[in-house]
């Protein structure tokens, strides 16, 4: 998935099928299922809310669009993979999220190119400079096992996730 170029039905039953092979954690839940909304035939975006029991969560959202000249093509455009503190509820119960709030590990392309955020906003480290892991070929289950895996062993997420920034 990714950034590679893809069409829906390809992409829709990668995500289908590591979807159903998913289990979650004894103290997780889905907040909001993972929720795929098909824009047009080569257009869509997703979410998805995983919470713990202790306070934290996973925020999921991508979007993909058409890949330029290429016929039902299309790639991720836009990527957001959240762990940290709910520190607030928006108006959908969902946690809230802005920019400034504590976070334990975010991948994101807000600000143009896709970079890490790991155990503070700031700084921002780009692709090129996180060792070990390409931000640009994770892709949401990857993500999230990862998480589980952390919160399972308690070993730090840069040695679950294999990166040295």
């Amino acid at each position: 998935m990714a950034r590679r170029p893809t069409d829906y039905a390809a992409f829709r039953a990668i995500v289908d099928q590591n979807y159903s092979a998913l289990t979650l954690p004894s103290d997780c839940k889905e907040s909001h299922p993972l929720d795929i909304v098909r824009v047009t035939p080569d257009s869509w975006h997703l979410r998805w809310y995983l919470e713990f029991s202790d306070n934290k969560y996973v925020r999921i959202a991508e979007r993909y669009e058409k890949f330029s000249k290429m016929m039902s093509l299309s790639r991720r455009i836009n990527v957001a993979y959240h762990y940290g503190e709910i520190t607030r509820r928006g108006p959908d119960s969902l946690p809230g999220h802005l920019a400034s709030d504590p976070v334990d590990m975010r991948i994101d392309d807000s600000c143009g190119a896709i970079h890490l955020h790991y155990n503070s906003q700031n700084p921002h480290h780009p692709n090129d400079a996180v060792k070990g892991l390409d931000l640009d070929d994770l892709d949401m289950f990857g993500f999230v096992n990862g998480i589980f895996k952390h919160r399972a062993n308690q070993k730090p997420l840069h040695v679950v996730f294999g990166f040295k920034v």
